[in-house]
């Protein structure tokens, strides 16, 4: 009866060891897949921002692109761009048998990243209305890496997102995540 007690007490110390070692990495997982289901949610918002942004600059005859963006980053929910993020609009009209030109680049004016434009990164001066003032009419930028072929005189409107993503795990690894979405209308 002695070498029962003996066992038993053994049995729940190898249990005890067992669940020291196990717990830490159920946690772990557990973490990783909350982190992961934000970093999944937080990329769909920005997704839905910039189409958003895309289909409303393009029907608006009414709104400033400042106000556009202002429009969607009230839909942002949970991210804040005011701090993480900032958003382009850039009115790209195209030529024949040459590439195709920017008319006017705008910066959201409450943007809290300082990330450069994907589609003309050039701007180095914008106004108060979040206007880029380097864009001369006369003598208009050409783009040569544009995702979408426009005919002569057709005009697309990019909206560009983007998203400083902190993810948990940022304080470990000291990575930076940044989520970007572009949308032609």
């Amino acid at each position: 009866m002695f070498s029962f007690k003996i066992k038993k007490t053994a049995e729940k110390g190898f249990a005890a060891i067992e669940m020291t070692l196990i717990a830490p990495l159920f946690m772990l997982l557990i973490v990783a897949a909350v982190d992961i289901t934000h970093l999944i949610q937080a990329n769909h918002i920005i997704i839905s921002i910039s189409r958003e942004g895309g289909n409303i600059i393009s029907r608006s005859n009414t709104d400033t692109p400042q106000e556009v963006m202002d429009i969607i980053a009230t839909t942002s929910g949970t991210l804040d761009l005011t701090q993480d993020g900032v958003i382009y609009i850039t009115e790209v009209v195209g030529q024949e048998d040459a590439s195709p030109y920017i008319k006017s680049q705008y910066r959201w004016n409450q943007h809290g990243l300082s990330k450069n434009s994907a589609i003309w990164s050039s701007c180095s001066n914008w106004t108060s209305d979040g206007e880029c003032s380097d864009v001369d009419a006369d003598n208009p930028p050409l783009i040569n890496n544009l995702a979408v072929a426009l005919d002569d005189g057709e005009i697309v409107y990019s909206v560009e997102v983007f998203y400083d993503y902190s993810p948990i795990f940022s304080r470990v690894l000291d990575e930076e995540y940044i989520l970007s979405d572009t949308t032609y209308m």
